[in-house]
């Protein structure tokens, strides 16, 4: 294939997709940084491998793997870069035109993941503040007073309460 500026983008897109990633919106000003490393040979250095963070990165990445002809190509993500990345919401995923497919498969994973992950940010809000409310000042237990007397709370008892606050 010839290395375009299109074709860098895709190919940065399908590394987001084969780890199903499709929520991050891969743009020219917005993309992340890999690390193609080739294969180990003799006479190379670990100092071959390729920052690619741009076009001109990535025609090189590719003319060394057209030219090694090597039959697994391993790139280095860093993760972080690709969660600064925006994420595609599900409004904007269905007006747009010719992405029409990688947004269906961003529309159905999307809002449950961001959904559970809401619901486990909520939960995780409530306990912090149970623990906080109902924290025993002489051990690490946490004990709730009402009206019927102390009673000790359980990380099931403090989990279930947590999702009734929910």
């Amino acid at each position: 294939f010839a290395p375009d500026d299109s074709n860098y983008l895709e190919f940065l897109r399908s590394i987001l997709r084969k780890h199903g990633l499709m929520n991050y919106q891969v743009t020219e000003k917005k993309h992340f940084l890999l690390k193609y490393i080739p294969p180990k040979a003799k006479g190379q250095w670990i100092g071959d491998a390729i920052d690619v963070d741009n076009q001109n990165n990535y025609r090189e990445m590719v003319k060394k793997v057209s030219d090694e002809a090597v039959p697994v190509v391993k790139v280095f993500v860093d993760m972080r870069q690709v969660e600064k990345l925006p994420q595609v919401s599900q409004a904007a995923g269905s007006g747009s035109g010719n992405d029409s497919e990688h947004t269906t498969d961003g529309d159905t994973e999307s809002p449950t993941h961001t959904k559970k992950a809401d619901l486990d940010q909520r939960l995780a809000r409530w306990r912090l503040k149970l623990e906080k409310m109902y924290r025993n000042e002489h051990d690490e237990g946490l004990t709730y007073v009402g009206p019927l007397g102390a009673i000790p709370l359980t990380p099931a008892m403090i989990r279930d309460w947590c999702l009734a606050l929910v």
